[in-house]
C-alpha cells in the first residue's frame, strides 16, 4: 500500500508542471475595440468590447501592414518605438497591448507579487514571481491605472491586480508587459549602466538605438513567444550564453526590416485620423475676442463629443497641443492628453505687443488656428481695413440689415479701442443708410428688426467707434433701382482712403414681372418705398394682406405724401395737417401680422386715413355693396377704374380676403 501511494505521489510530481502549464492565461479576459479605446472600458457597450487576439510569433511578418493587429500590439519585443514592430532593430524589451484605460489586467499565473508600486518614468508597476520549469521567472506589468494587490501577497492567475492606465506614450492606453529571467537581479529588468557600458540614459534612444542589446538578451524572453509555447522556451538548465542563443533565434525567426513597415508615425497619423472622425472637437473662449492687452488673459475651453454628440470624458490618442508662432503670448498647459470632467481649460497671457498666432494640433494634424492682435491700452490704433456683412444679392427696395467691423492690418479691432471717424457710403450714391444702436447684446435683435423711417435713411453715415455696439456698427440699407451692380465702401473720414469695398447684385422681386395684373402698381409702389417685399427677393402678390401690412401700407402712403407735398413750392398746409393728423391717428388701430383682412376692411381704412376729401356718388352698380358702400367707393373705382377679375364689372365681393397685389393696386386708385 505504501508502494503505491509513493508511485502515485511521484507521478503527481512528473504531470505537475504540465498541469500548470494548462492553465497558464494572457494578462487580458477581453479589451476594447481599437475606435472605442479612447473612453474609459468600465463605460463601454459591449459591442465596444472583443476579446483579446491572439498574435503568434510565426505570424509578425504575416500581420506587419494590418492595421487592426498593429492598433493592438502597437510595439513587440527587440523592436523600436520609431517603427513597433522592426524586431532585430531595437531594445524594446516589453510588449505593448493597447486598450482602453481601466481595462482589467490578470495575473497570468500563480505565485507571490514582489513589487507593486509607482516607479519613475514607467508609473505604476507590477512585478510578480512565478516558478517555470524549476527556475524563477518574472512577469512584470507596467503603465497601470490603479493597483489592486500589495507587495508579497500571494497571488492566482486569472486575479484581478490592476487595471490599464496611460503615459507619455504617444499610444495612449496600453499595458507593459514584460517577462524577465533569474538572470537579472533587478526587476522589473531595466538597463542601467550598472548592466551594461553604454549611456542609456534617454529611455528613448535606449530602445531606439539598440543600446544593452546582449544585456536583453540574457535577461528577457519575447513575452508573446513565451505565452504561446507555455513558456516551454525557458529551462532550469539554460545558462546565460544559452538563452542568448535562444533568443537571438527568436528573434531572427521573426526579424522584419524597417523598410517593410508602416512607421509608428504613419500608424500614428492613421490613428488621429481615425478619432477626428468618430470624434468632434470644440474650442470655445470666455470672451468674444481674441484681442488682448498686454497683460491681460483668455481661457479656452476643449470639448469634445462623439459622432452622437455625447460628451467625451477621456484620453485622446496623442496630445493636443498648442504651438505658439512667437514669444508674444504664453499658454498653459502646452499641450493636453487628458480630458476630465467632459473639458479641459487653457489659458493664454499676452506678454509683447502686436500680433502672434497659435496652431492647435493633435500629432502632426492642424485643427485650428486662432490669431491674436496683442496692444497697450495706451496704444492709439486706426483702423486699416473694414469687413462689411450682407448678401451679395439682393432685392431692390427691400430692407436689410448688416454690420461692419473694423480692423488692423487683418486684425478686428473688436474690444480695441480704436480711433478715428470712418463713413458709410455708396459709390454713386444710390444706397441708402440707417443707423441702427443697439444698447445691450440682448436688445440686437428687436433694434435690427424695428423698421426705419424715411427721413432715417442717409446716402452716408460717419460713425466712429462710440457709435457701436462692442466694436461692432450695425445698421439697415435700402438700394435705390438702377440696371447696375451696387458698391458699398467703408472710407477714411479724412483721408477717404478706401477700408473696403463690397459688390451688390440687384434683382427685382422674382414672383412680379410683366405677366403680372398689377406689375406697373407694384413696381412704383416698391420705388417710393410705400411697399415691401414679403420675403427676401419676393413680394408674394397673391398672398392675403395682413393687419400689419395694411398699417404699413397706409403708414407709409401718408408719409409719402406729406414728403411730396412738403417738397412743392406752395404746400397746401390743410392737407398737410390732415396727412399729420391720419398718422397719429392711424397708431390706434389694430396690426395683427397675423390676421388677414378683407377687401372692404382694406377700402373702409383707406377712406378713414387716405381720403381726405370726399365725393361720395354712385358710379359702378355693385351688386354686392349697399346704396351707401357703392357711393363711397366711387372715390377710388369708376367704370374705367375698377378690379382686374373677372367679377371687377358687377361685384366687389366685399367679403374676400384681399391680396397684397390688390391691395397695392387699390391704393393706386386713390385719387
Amino acid at each position: 500500500m505504501k508502494i503505491h501511494k509513493k508511485i502515485i505521489f511521484l507521478m503527481f510530481l512528473f504531470f505537475l508542471p504540465n498541469l500548470a502549464k494548462a492553465g497558464f492565461v494572457y494578462p487580458f479576459k477581453e479589451i476594447s475595440k481599437s475606435d472605442c479605446r479612447f473612453q474609459s472600458f468600465d463605460t463601454l457597450s459591449a459591442d465596444c468590447k472583443k476579446d483579446l487576439p491572439i498574435l503568434h510569433t510565426a505570424d509578425y511578418k504575416k500581420y506587419k501592414d494590418d492595421y487592426n493587429y498593429r492598433r493592438v500590439y502597437t510595439v513587440l519585443w527587440w523592436a523600436t518605438y520609431d517603427y513597433g514592430w522592426d524586431t532585430w532593430y531595437g531594445s524594446h524589451q516589453w510588449v505593448d497591448i493597447a486598450t482602453s484605460e481601466w481595462t482589467p489586467v490578470y495575473a497570468i499565473w500563480d505565485w507571490v507579487i514582489r513589487i507593486a508600486w509607482e516607479m519613475t518614468g514607467r508609473w505604476k508597476e507590477i512585478s510578480i514571481e512565478h516558478i517555470v520549469n524549476g527556475r524563477k521567472i518574472y512577469s512584470n506589468y507596467a503603465h497601470l491605472s490603479k493597483i489592486w494587490v500589495v507587495s508579497w501577497q500571494n497571488i492566482k492567475a486569472w486575479d484581478l491586480i490592476w487595471k490599464v492606465g496611460h503615459t507619455w506614450n504617444s499610444y495612449g492606453n496600453h499595458l507593459h508587459f514584460q517577462i524577465d529571467l533569474d538572470t537579472s537581479s533587478l526587476h522589473p529588468y531595466y538597463p542601467t549602466k550598472l548592466t551594461c557600458n553604454q549611456p542609456v540614459w534617454n529611455p528613448m534612444d535606449l530602445v531606439n538605438k539598440w543600446y544593452c542589446r546582449d544585456d536583453l538578451l540574457a535577461k528577457t524572453v519575447d513575452p508573446l513567444a513565451f505565452l504561446e509555447t507555455n513558456w516551454a522556451i525557458i529551462t532550469k538548465t539554460q545558462n546565460n550564453d544559452q538563452i542568448i542563443a535562444e533568443n537571438k533565434k527568436q528573434v531572427a525567426k521573426t526579424k522584419i526590416a524597417q523598410i517593410n513597415l508602416l512607421s509608428r508615425a504613419d500608424i500614428q497619423k492613421m490613428e488621429v485620423e481615425n478619432f477626428l472622425k468618430n470624434y468632434k472637437i470644440d474650442f470655445s473662449i470666455n470672451k468674444l475676442y481674441t484681442n488682448l492687452a498686454v497683460w491681460d488673459s483668455l481661457k479656452l475651453t476643449v470639448n469634445i463629443t462623439d459622432r452622437f454628440g455625447k460628451t467625451y470624458n477621456w484620453v485622446t490618442p496623442d496630445y493636443i497641443n498648442f504651438a505658439l508662432t512667437n514669444s508674444n503670448l504664453s499658454v498653459f498647459p502646452q499641450k493636453v492628453l487628458i480630458l476630465e470632467n467632459w473639458k479641459r481649460d487653457i489659458v493664454f497671457n499676452a506678454l509683447k505687443k502686436w500680433t502672434t498666432s497659435v496652431n492647435i494640433k493633435i500629432w502632426s494634424t492642424t485643427i485650428k488656428k486662432i490669431d491674436f492682435f496683442i496692444f497697450w491700452k495706451s496704444d492709439v490704433i486706426y483702423g486699416t481695413k473694414a469687413w462689411i456683412w450682407w448678401d451679395k444679392w439682393i432685392s431692390i427696395w427691400d430692407k436689410n440689415s448688416s454690420k461692419i467691423v473694423i480692423y488692423k492690418d487683418n486684425y478686428k479691432l473688436i474690444w480695441v479701442p480704436y480711433s478715428g471717424k470712418y463713413t458709410l457710403t455708396s459709390k454713386n450714391k444710390n444706397i441708402l443708410f440707417c443707423l441702427k444702436q443697439p444698447k445691450t447684446t440682448d436688445e440686437i435683435n428687436s433694434v435690427m428688426a424695428k423698421k426705419c423711417s424715411a427721413e432715417d435713411y442717409k446716402d452716408s453715415i460717419v460713425f466712429g467707434i462710440n457709435d457701436t455696439l462692442q466694436w461692432i456698427f450695425y445698421y439697415d440699407y435700402k438700394v435705390i433701382w438702377s440696371d447696375k451692380a451696387y458698391i458699398e465702401s467703408v472710407q477714411n473720414w479724412k483721408t477717404n482712403a478706401i477700408l473696403w469695398e463690397k459688390k451688390l447684385e440687384i434683382s427685382f422681386a422674382k414672383d412680379v414681372n410683366n405677366g403680372n395684373p398689377y406689375y406697373n402698381e407694384i413696381y412704383r409702389f416698391l420705388q417710393a418705398w410705400i411697399v415691401e417685399n414679403k420675403s427676401k427677393n419676393y413680394f408674394l402678390t397673391d398672398t392675403s394682406l395682413t393687419q400689419a401690412d395694411a398699417i404699413s401700407f397706409i403708414w407709409n402712403t401718408l408719409y409719402y405724401s406729406l414728403d411730396k407735398e412738403n417738397k412743392k413750392v406752395k404746400p397746401n398746409n390743410d392737407k398737410i395737417r390732415q396727412i399729420k393728423l391720419s398718422i397719429f391717428t392711424l397708431r390706434s388701430e389694430n396690426n395683427d401680422k397675423f390676421k388677414n383682412i378683407t377687401r372692404i376692411q382694406f377700402f373702409n381704412l383707406i377712406y378713414k386715413y387716405l381720403i381726405f376729401v370726399k365725393h361720395d356718388s354712385e358710379s359702378i352698380k355693385y351688386l354686392d355693396l349697399n346704396a351707401d358702400l357703392r357711393k363711397k367707393v366711387w372715390n377710388i373705382f369708376d367704370t374705367n377704374n375698377t378690379w382686374k377679375d373677372k367679377f371687377g364689372s358687377r361685384y366687389f365681393q366685399p367679403d374676400k380676403e384681399i391680396t397684397r397685389g390688390e391691395a397695392v393696386y387699390i391704393l393706386s386708385r386713390v385719387k
